[in-house]
């Protein structure tokens, strides 16, 4: 058993597939760093959605670092074992990192109606990653028929062209952070567009006399 060497993790809270950096300090009894020691990462529990990128030996400070993320929300416990002597060497200290969701984006209200042939989708979001978004316009809530779709984009806007006269659309958005974890779809809103003015008719009734 190493009593000494210990883990360390930044960040504590990720998302799903957001990496955390496991920095590993190999010490002897007396705090001298330990050179070129191996030391695996591992996940105390399941680890069927958890990918590691694991360290290399440590250098001259006794020092390495590794990866552990997840496709997974949930508590994971890392833990670790040192294996430069051809045999397990228990690393008792073990840390525990938070996977959550990627946040999910807020589509804001459509009006009933919108002029014209095209429409500007607007949504708010609350994480504090770099994401991207895909908006989708359907004919169903049920998104069974996608009329239009977004590629993914960086703004918090994003405009249909083009849609047609007299057509309910219903829309949604999703959002991707930068390792590629992505969010439940939004909330979803609709509007009708309504490009052609309405027809007046001038009728004409005889046989009424004065009046």
């Amino acid at each position: 058993v190493d009593l000494y060497t210990q883990l360390f993790l930044t960040p504590s809270v990720v998302e799903i597939k957001q990496p955390t950096r496991v920095d590993i300090y190999s010490l002897d009894s007396f705090g001298n760093p330990r050179v070129g020691r191996n030391i695996q990462l591992y996940i105390d529990g399941d680890s069927s959605t958890v990918s590691i990128v694991q360290p290399s030996p440590t250098n001259y400070l006794g020092q390495s670092f590794g990866y552990v993320s997840s496709t997974n929300p949930g508590i994971y416990t890392i833990c670790a074992k040192d294996l430069t002597e051809g045999y397990e060497i228990s690393i008792p200290d073990c840390e525990q990192v938070y996977v959550v969701p990627v946040p999910t984006p807020s589509m804001l209200a459509e009006p009933l109606y919108t002029g014209g042939l095209n429409n500007l989708l607007i949504w708010s979001m609350s994480g504090s990653n770099t994401y991207q978004y895909l908006v989708q316009a359907g004919l169903n809530q049920e998104f069974q028929n996608i009329e239009k779709e977004s590629p993914f984009i960086n703004n918090l806007t994003y405009e249909f062209r083009n849609l047609r006269d007299g057509i309910m659309y219903f829309y949604r958005v999703k959002a991707k952070n930068s390792y590629g974890g992505e969010s439940n779809w939004s909330n979803i809103v609709f509007s009708v567009q309504d490009s052609s003015g309405p027809t007046v008719e001038i009728v004409s009734i005889s046989g009424i006399g004065q009046n």
